[in-house]
């Protein structure tokens, strides 16, 4: 089984455990209330950064289920996980990250 099948049967677990634990909103960083009108809207053809992120912070938040991120945004789970491990990439900068990068 390859580690892309493996990414795709635990994100489905957990997305079909978080769908019975359904949620009307999340709270962003910012402390922005977020339900589903301030999701991208279907058939967007541009996607940007903060478009991919905000749709993967509503699976990990329960607003919606993986494979309802798939079908409302036409994914596949390969597309879907690519953005999920996009957004695990990034690390803000912190005190102790500026640190480690002077020169």
């Amino acid at each position: 089984m390859t580690v892309s099948r493996i990414e795709q049967q635990t994100e489905q677990a957990l997305s079909d455990r978080v769908q019975k634990i359904r949620v009307s909103h999340f709270i962003a960083p910012d402390g922005t209330r977020i339900t589903l009108a301030h999701l991208p809207p279907r058939g967007l053809k541009r996607w940007l950064p903060h478009h991919k992120a905000i749709v993967v912070a509503a699976v990990r938040h329960g607003l919606l289920a993986f494979s309802e991120a798939c079908e409302r945004y036409g994914l596949s789970p390969e597309e879907y996980l690519s953005w999920q491990r996009a957004f695990d990439a990034e690390r803000p900068l912190t005190a102790t990250t500026l640190k480690d990068h002077r020169y």
